[in-house]
């Protein structure tokens, strides 16, 4: 179970499970393996897997303002997260795509977003933060961003699409007809430039491509290997007064 130093002393739980500990997603294992899968890791952080609160993942740049009322609920249409409510678990199943956690430690609010690769063009990352600034009146100056095992540079044989983006210029380099779009940075850097301190990212210098402890949806299609996903959770804890 991956844990961020940056997190470990504020009144949160989270974790990142590695594929030893299991599939979570009905996908690629039968439902009784993926709720074994879930207890397990729930367990390993003291956590209720009954207070899971999920995104349903589609690509996108939807943001869902949760509380206890969604407990055990997949939010349709939502790739991020956010809330106040401690009596949730918010959580996202990951292979390539960064999971990353926003905590406002002056306001005790959390927020878990979903970058696919639409999401990073899109900004999610930003939307989740201006949805945590709008309900919780996050600060940025005092948000903390911890972002998770993923994709850290995608390689590709052909112009990418942010090719065509000026924004994206200096996260793209070209070699031949190759071209390698560096994701991570680019996620770093839209955080950075909403006014995120740099001492309060951090990244988890995992990349699941060339890590076998992660799934990979690139590492599985190139080697013939078995898919899957890990998940990524997050709790505030209560607080008292």
């Amino acid at each position: 179970m991956f844990t961020f130093p940056l997190l470990q002393n504020q009144p949160l739980r989270h974790g990142v499970s590695a594929a030893a500990e299991g599939n979570i997603d009905l996908r690629f294992s039968s439902a009784d393996q993926v709720a074994l899968s879930l207890n397990n890791i729930s367990s390993a952080l003291n956590l209720d897997p009954r207070a899971i609160v999920q995104a349903e993942q589609i690509h996108a740049t939807n943001v869902a303002l949760v509380d206890s009322s969604h407990r055990g609920q997949v939010i349709q249409g939502a790739d991020a997260l956010v809330t106040k409510d401690p009596s949730v678990v918010l959580m996202l199943r990951i292979a390539d795509c960064p999971p990353v956690i926003l905590y406002d430690p002056t306001n005790h609010a959390l927020g878990l977003v979903h970058s696919g690769w639409r999401g990073i063009i899109g900004k999610i990352g930003l939307t989740a933060l201006e949805q945590m600034m709008l309900h919780f009146h996050t600060n940025p100056g005092n948000l903390l961003v911890a972002i998770g095992p993923c994709l850290s540079t995608l390689t590709l044989d052909h112009s990418p699409l942010q090719q065509d983006l000026p924004e994206w210029h200096a996260f793209i380099t070209r070699k031949n007809n190759s071209y390698t779009v560096n994701l991570l940075d680019f996620v770093t850097h839209t955080f950075q430039a909403a006014g995120v301190s740099a001492a309060n990212i951090e990244n988890s210098g995992i990349n699941t491509q060339t890590s076998p402890a992660y799934f990979s949806y690139i590492r599985s299609q190139l080697n013939n290997e078995p898919d899957g996903r890990f998940a990524a959770l997050a709790k505030l804890n209560p607080q008292n007064g």
